[in-house]
């Protein structure tokens, strides 16, 4: 029978309000680093099992508040050695 450990991670983005061409090479360094991070553990053996929004950022958007995820809750797992 396969045991297996459990890693909890939190990734942070920065808060991204409408994407302006300024604005734009931010959220693309914030998603890079996101996916190095995930890549990082999944060389290590660890396999994602869930990724969900922690804390969410709330702005005025045209007509209604937006909310925008800004740290999501990973969780891998891996088989015990």
């Amino acid at each position: 029978m396969v045991k297996w450990e459990y890693k909890t991670v939190y990734i942070d983005f920065p808060k991204q309000q409408e994407i302006r061409p300024g604005q734009r090479r931010e959220a693309e360094q914030a998603y890079s680093s996101a996916q190095a991070i995930l890549n990082g553990y999944g060389e290590q053996g660890w396999e994602l099992v869930s990724l969900r929004p922690e804390q969410l950022a709330a702005f005025t958007g045209s007509v209604r508040w937006e909310f925008q995820p800004q740290t999501y809750l990973a969780v891998f797992k891996r088989a015990k050695e």
